[in-house]
């Protein structure tokens, strides 16, 4: 985007609601952002029944589920003779926050 090279950009979408509030993954407000900052058209590709017509207030009305911040600070990888060892990947003095919508 910063080059030029992007004409638009295009996303899916896990849910819609009545008013066409977006609710999706960690990272696609940040394309819609960088999109708006460079003057790229940001679109969102969805099927009919991804429309939530009883919800019309995407961020009062979708709940963000609170999740184990371990999920996003370890990683299990394989180990000696066929086990599988959790590994840090921050350091342990950090707290992580780890969410989606529901």
């Amino acid at each position: 985007m910063q080059h030029g090279m992007v004409d638009l950009a295009i996303v899916g979408t896990d849910r819609v609601t009545a008013n066409g509030d977006v609710c999706n993954k960690i990272g696609t407000y940040l394309k819609a952002l960088a999109a708006h900052d460079n003057g790229v058209p940001f679109y969102v590709a969805l099927p009919s029944p991804t429309i939530d017509f009883g919800i019309d207030d995407g961020v009062r009305q979708i709940p963000i589920e609170q999740r184990a911040a371990d999920e996003v600070a370890t990683h299990d990888r394989p180990h000696r003779r066929w086990r599988i060892e959790t590994v840090r990947v921050v350091p342990a003095r950090l707290a992580g926050w780890n969410t989606r919508s529901t």
